[in-house]
């Protein structure tokens, strides 16, 4: 039988790693693998000693100081065929698409990204025709290691436990309908971008929002000013439709837009998302897929995004409509009535096919096969 063993799942990401643990708990049942895992003592003790309140407790203590910094965005990984060949993969969730941890793209075997570039060449990540953040060298030499994945939802549990991630996840898929009752919601965190970074000394971090704000000053204007653009629209849109940006962050509008929307807890999140047809987004954190994805299509809800710069492992069905550009381009170069026609004329949604399309794409199972069967593949080449 065919084994995963699970070398490091670095704690301060460790939520981004739950929709990979389910799928291979899940497949394990289906004895299609046998999981192991053999971390580091540090991450023994946090994950299958301390109970659920001293994880809390632990990750609210290194997320306040800072701590566990050395960690990278990668869960490391073996994958020993039945003929005990093996191979090392790693599971990059970084936010940023042109963000590789090089050593571990040189020396792993196959290295699934969650932010996946549609293209990864010389000319490096495009954000707007006028700004492009280079590729790590590595990133070109070694492009043929680099797989697309995708992101799940926010967290599951406070474990990587089989029963704690699947008691999550069950309250979350268990507001599933077909019965859609309202066409359209947004849900944002803020109204505008972070403040620009100034004086940036080379080399440039272009994880960093400020820094990409500074250094392209004049060549680009944050996604959640977009946002805030969507949101006036949508909440003109009637009542079938439902616009909230969480975090003004002191933009001053009309009266109708200066009341403080409720943020929805994360645990009714899928309840509300499921009630609309679709959930409107702008990619945005560079770029990438935000966690709203699949928070929708697991309760049979669409997405309806501007255009997207990076992919899944699969293609997007009846799942998703594409707008026209918004992301970082400048506001005025925004075609903005196009994108508000295309908002009042959107086709009715087959939820069925939605909640179809999830459960054979997009589902932990489905998710944790796919890496199965790409290692299985990597290793037939031999």
């Amino acid at each position: 039988m065919n084994k995963v063993i699970i070398k490091s799942i670095p704690i301060r990401h460790h939520s981004y790693y739950q929709w990979l643990m389910l799928g291979l708990h899940e497949i394990e049942k289906e004895k299609q693998i046998k999981l192991k895992f053999r971390l580091p003592f540090y991450q023994f003790i946090y994950y299958f000693v301390l109970n659920d309140y001293l994880r809390r407790q632990f990750f609210r203590f290194i997320s306040r100081y800072q701590l566990l910094l050395f960690e990278t965005y990668n869960l490391e990984a073996v994958f020993v065929d039945e003929k005990n060949q093996q191979k090392k993969f790693v599971f990059d969730v970084a936010d940023s698409p042109f963000s590789f941890e090089t050593e571990s793209l040189i020396n792993a075997a196959v290295y699934f990204k969650v932010q996946c570039p549609k293209l990864i060449d010389e000319a490096g990540f495009r954000l707007t025709d006028e700004v492009f953040i280079p590729f790590p060298k590595e990133a070109i030499i070694y492009k043929n290691k680099i797989k697309p994945a995708m992101l799940g939802c926010r967290r599951l549990a406070w474990s990587v436990k089989y029963a704690a991630l699947k008691m999550g996840y069950d309250h979350y898929i268990s507001f599933q309908t077909e019965n859609k009752q309202q066409l359209l919601t947004c849900y944002f965190g803020g109204a505008t971008g972070p403040a620009a970074k100034t004086n940036i000394a080379q080399p440039v971090n272009f994880d960093d929002e400020g820094v990409i704000m500074g250094y392209f000053a004049g060549k680009l204007q944050h996604p959640n000013e977009k946002r805030y653009q969507l949101f006036k629209i949508i909440r003109q849109m009637g009542n079938q439709c439902d616009a909230r940006v969480i975090n003004k962050q002191g933009v001053v509008d009309d009266a109708l837009f200066l009341t403080k929307d409720a943020p929805v807890p994360l645990k009714d999140f899928t309840s509300y998302i499921g009630g609309f047809k679709y959930n409107a987004n702008v990619s945005g954190f560079r770029l990438s897929i935000p966690n709203r994805f699949i928070e929708s299509f697991m309760v049979g809800t669409a997405i309806v995004t501007d255009q997207l710069s990076v992919k899944w492992y699969q293609n997007f069905e009846e799942e998703l409509v594409e707008l026209p550009e918004m992301g970082y381009l400048p506001n005025d170069k925004v075609n903005w009535d196009l994108i508000q026609e295309k908002l009042i004329h959107l086709k009715d949604v087959d939820a069925l096919k939605v909640i179809k399309n999830y459960n054979r794409k997009w589902a932990p199972t489905a998710l944790a096969k796919y890496v199965v069967s790409t290692l299985e593949f990597d290793l037939s080449k031999k």
